[in-house]
């Protein structure tokens, strides 16, 4: 599904729309489910992500552990007391305005292609009145629904190909092997197997690219993890990772909340109207 962008979405407090070439894509990739303890196990079984880079840096969940309180966070770098997004059963529409999708339209307008896919229809959400309608509307590319990995990364490379005439940001969710996980626990083969085969996937996303010689920052991460032994994970889930190409990255550790403003800080897009929490920031240049 495409969107329009509402010709109303202007900038706020962060010097208005540019329109100077950016040169890059940027991905920001999120397997849902996907813990610390999960990604050490099979790191050496996976190919695109350690190609990627050497090793993944420790991320901590801050909040509830799911999809919808974890993603509010990492697009839009703000808790609940702003996002209003508590969990799966509080998640409101976030307030216009907050996320990344708005604030790199308000940044560089038109020059910048935006894209939106999201494995998780239902609790990642974008329709009207849900949780990230106002990212949805300031996308160019949408898409929400229940695939297989493989439609995921079909998606992706559709997503690619509607933007090849600008420089693209795009959102990339899947959503096996959180699935896996419920059905068979934390760390089960099930969970191991989805993982492969996402990373498989994402490897067919980069050979694009390649393809089309496009200089591109590709983000990694996961929302949440599992409670150890469970097929759950409402506790002791917050423990996850972040694998990441950009050279400026400078950090070993990080918060996911830090995934907004790092962003925010790769785009030139910060506004003072709307700072980080005290205490966080981007993961570059640290």
């Amino acid at each position: 599904m495409h969107r329009l962008v509402p010709l109303g979405l202007l900038a706020a407090g962060c010097g208005g729309i540019r329109e100077d070439p950016i040169g890059f894509d940027a991905l920001l990739v999120s397997i849902d489910g996907a813990s610390w303890a999960l990604l050490d196990e099979e790191w050496a079984h996976l190919e695109t992500l350690p190609g990627i880079a050497p090793a993944p840096i420790p991320i901590h969940l801050l909040g509830y552990a799911d999809t919808p309180a974890a993603h509010a966070r990492m697009l839009t770098g703000y808790g609940p007391e702003v996002t209003g997004v508590l969990d799966r059963w509080h998640d409101p529409p976030i307030p216009a305005g907050l996320t990344l999708h708005e604030r790199l339209r308000a940044r560089w307008g038109e020059s910048l292609h935006l894209s939106f896919v999201s494995n998780k229809p239902k609790n990642l959400a974008i329709d009207p009145g849900l949780s990230f309608q106002h990212a949805g509307d300031a996308s160019d590319w949408t898409y929400a629904g229940y695939d297989p990995t493989a439609g995921v990364g079909a998606r992706m490379r559709d997503a690619l190909d509607d933007g090849w005439d600008r420089p693209l940001f795009a959102l990339f969710h899947f959503a096996e092997v959180d699935e896996a996980g419920h059905r068979s626990g934390e760390r089960s083969w099930d969970q191991r197997q989805a993982l492969r085969a996402i990373d498989a996937e994402l490897g067919l996303v980069l050979e694009r690219l390649r393809e089309r010689e496009r200089e591109a920052r590709i983000y990694v991460t996961a929302d949440h993890g599992f409670t150890p032994g469970t097929n759950y994970h409402e506790e002791k889930a917050h423990h996850v990772w972040l694998v990441c190409d950009d050279p400026a990255l400078d950090a070993s550790e990080g918060e996911i909340d830090e995934i907004a403003w790092t962003f925010l800080d790769l785009y030139d897009a910060e506004d003072e109207a709307l700072p980080p929490p005290e205490g966080l920031g981007s993961l570059r240049g640290r």
